[in-house]
């Protein structure tokens, strides 16, 4: 039975350094890690990876060294003005790497704009190798949601057709259900980001303060994983994001292995409730 990759997103434990979270995440037995290698607007913590090369060197030296790699890069925003040129150093350095996937969301209150320009950006990405994956947020930005991520997903020519990350937390709190996504293609689904929460929501105005410090690790909450992973394709890639102030007294080597666990744990009871599903509890490399 084939093993998920399992990898770590980098809002998970944003507080770390760059290479800390990398070492972090190689002890814990993770198999690759997502880089926030452009700041976001407005972000509270950015430790810059991409003009340091001794950073990277670094980087490049603890994932060799453990068989590792990275899944995906961010934090690729799109706004009115977003001069689409500046994405080119992250992106060379992510082909480098040979990252497959750039998280992408579009903050532009003008559809015809936010298509056109978002048309153009994942052409450039392709160029690097690299193909956008576009997440919806239910408290900012143009796509709040999985109906308006399809739409802009479908508006763009499929030459350069961006896939889709599903978020558990947002998909949760935009008001869908893992059945939402039936009839689709599990190929659209490039990766998804595992975290738990409660299943009742916060109060509107707090959902991001949910989403940025108090997710829960999975497992550890009530959203309907399991009929979330019924619905991903078996070469889906498995990422946690979970920034989690529960665990926040913990170091990084502490906080990523129990969240590897507890990762863990809920893929294998998904197997024994799913026999001969490609989901599996261990990691795809032996853990140290």
């Amino acid at each position: 039975m084939t093993s998920p990759v399992l990898s770590m997103a980098a809002l998970t434990m944003i507080d770390a350094e760059p290479t800390e979270f990398v070492r972090a995440c190689a002890a814990a037995g993770f198999d690759a890690v997502g880089l926030r290698l452009v700041a976001p607007p407005a972000a509270a913590v950015f430790h810059s990876i991409v003009d340091r090369p001794a950073v990277v060197r670094e980087i490049e030296a603890v994932l060799d060294a453990n068989g590792m790699r990275v899944n995906d890069i961010e934090s690729m925003i799109i706004g009115p003005d977003t001069d689409l040129s500046s994405f080119e150093p992250a992106f060379a350095l992510g082909q480098k790497w040979g990252v497959g996937l750039a998280i992408t969301a579009i903050d532009d209150p003008d559809v015809s704009h936010a298509i056109d320009m978002f048309g153009r950006y994942c052409e450039l990405a392709g160029s690097y190798g690299i193909q956008a994956s576009l997440e919806f947020v239910p408290y900012w930005g143009l796509v709040t949601d999985l109906p308006k991520a399809l739409r802009l997903i479908r508006a763009v020519p499929e030459a350069v057709r961006p896939g889709l990350l599903v978020d558990a937390l947002h998909l949760a709190r935009s008001g869908g259900k893992p059945s939402d996504l039936d009839g689709l293609d599990p190929g659209l689904f490039n990766f998804v980001h595992l975290c738990d929460a409660p299943s009742v929501p916060p109060r509107p105005d707090d959902l991001r303060e949910e989403s940025r410090y108090e997710r829960l690790y999975p497992g550890d909450g009530e959203l309907p994983l399991f009929d979330l992973l019924d619905r991903m394709a078996p070469h889906t890639v498995c990422s946690v994001e979970a920034p989690c102030a529960r665990y926040q007294h913990l170091d990084f080597q502490a906080r990523a292995r129990l969240c590897a666990d507890k990762t863990r744990a809920v893929l294998a009871q998904h197997t024994a409730r799913n026999p001969g599903t490609p989901v599996s509890a261990t990691s795809g490399k032996e853990r140290s």
